[in-house]
């Protein structure tokens, strides 16, 4: 059996959903309806491009708990990074049952970021740790998702992400994106 070109997995006729430009509250939600909406015409795979440089941790993270909802249908969500796909966007397009990139597409990891104002000394103190503990879970996710199962294999996956980690897709589709 011959094995598809990107440009055949890409021609195939099967839902399509977009996410093109910063991930926030209102990405998610539209992102909600429109995946019930496809799922309801129960066509698999359901294709979903992503042209974003990220954004909210929070929405991102909701939109890969619906793609549990997508395997619980026995269906897939294939994933197209078109452009970019950064940050809490790479997360996404890393847990799609089938990733792809276009050719010119760039793909970047980094730490999570936060912001917290005037807080208290403590709070930001608090904050930092809980931040600290979901990012390690969630790069520890990433990184078994990635291919890295073993415990080295992990550290050294976090390591290598720790300050931006800025992919072609060569280098994203070596590295298990």
């Amino acid at each position: 059996m011959k094995n598809k070109t990107l440009d055949e997995y890409l021609e195939e006729d099967c839902p399509i959903l977009f996410i093109n430009g910063d991930i926030e509250e209102k990405t998610y939600l539209n992102f909600a309806q429109e995946l019930r909406y496809k799922l309801s015409l129960g066509i698999s795979p359901i294709k979903l491009y992503i042209n974003s440089g990220g954004g909210e941790l929070e929405s991102a993270l909701a939109i890969i708990d619906d793609f549990s909802l997508v395997e619980s249908k026995g269906k897939e969500i294939w994933t197209i990074a078109i452009g970019q796909a950064s940050s809490s966007a790479a997360l996404i397009l890393a847990y799609g049952s089938k990733r792809f990139a276009t050719p010119n597409s760039v793909m970047m990891l980094h730490p999570i970021s936060y912001d917290l104002g005037e807080n208290e000394h403590q709070s930001t103190k608090t904050y930092v740790n809980f931040a600290d503990k979901v990012y390690n879970n969630i790069m520890t996710s990433l990184a078994v998702k990635c291919g890295r199962k073993q415990a080295k294999q992990v550290q050294k996956f976090l390591r290598e992400v720790r300050d931006g980690l800025w992919l072609d897709v060569d280098e994203a589709k070596n590295f298990g994106l």
